[in-house]
């Protein structure tokens, strides 16, 4: 079996990296510890970088520590592979989209002037915080009187009359409403309005035939 990577740590010991787990060495190839790195999912690749030992797998990067063997924390980014030797530049995939990674250490400088630009290159794009919503299942789960909940009593109106089947708009009177309760509850109640009526106005017409004929009138 090959190892993948082999790591020179002091005090004379390697660090070999196998597709299961890591196993420290001497200069002899003879195994100096009885301590192993087990790695918690398939390893894809590995980098070392400033004493850390970096395992990508499918869903996550895990960061041991090269000397020590002990597990430090683990990155959640799918699909991840070194760029460089080191590992500080990585490639993964956020929402289905490649996207480079850099993995700085906190304690010291860095290493990469980043600077935003559009595309003239003349001004820098200012870095925006991504918002994010979270669903939860409980919540999707209505009531059927939600609805009912929500919807609050009727206020600020007065009752005209009633309506039943077969009662026509013709009959219908709309009164504007006061903007507030207070002028509401001050105002006289209505009475309703007497419906609709329609009459016929008789016309009449007086026709002359001819002046040797009577005058006839219609009405």
């Amino acid at each position: 079996m090959d190892a993948i990577k082999a790591i020179e740590l002091p005090r004379g010991e390697f660090l070999l990296i196998f597709q299961s787990l890591g196993i420290y060495v001497d200069s002899q190839g003879r195994k100096s510890r009885d301590r192993e790195i087990m790695y918690p999912s398939d390893l894809i690749d590995a980098s070392y970088c400033d004493g850390h030992l970096l395992i990508y797998s499918d869903t996550h990067i895990n960061i041991f520590n090269a000397d020590s063997g002990d597990w430090i924390q683990t990155l959640n980014l799918r699909n991840s592979h070194p760029i460089n030797n080191t590992g500080s530049l990585t490639v993964c995939f956020i929402d289905d989209l490649p996207c480079i990674v850099y993995l700085s250490n906190v304690h010291q400088r860095e290493l990469i002037n980043i600077r935003w630009r559009d595309m003239t290159g003349s001004m820098p794009i200012p870095r925006t915080r991504r918002r994010f919503s979270i669903r939860e299942g409980q919540k999707a789960i209505r009531g059927p009187d939600r609805r009912s909940k929500i919807i609050s009593a009727p206020t600020n109106f007065n009752h005209i009359s009633h309506m039943g089947p077969g009662d026509g708009i013709q009959i219908q009177r709309l009164l504007d409403l006061p903007t507030t309760v207070e002028t509401a509850d001050s105002m006289p109640p209505t009475k309703p309005l007497p419906p609709f009526t329609s009459t016929t106005s008789k016309h009449s017409f007086q026709i002359s035939r001819s002046p040797s004929q009577q005058h006839s009138t219609l009405s």
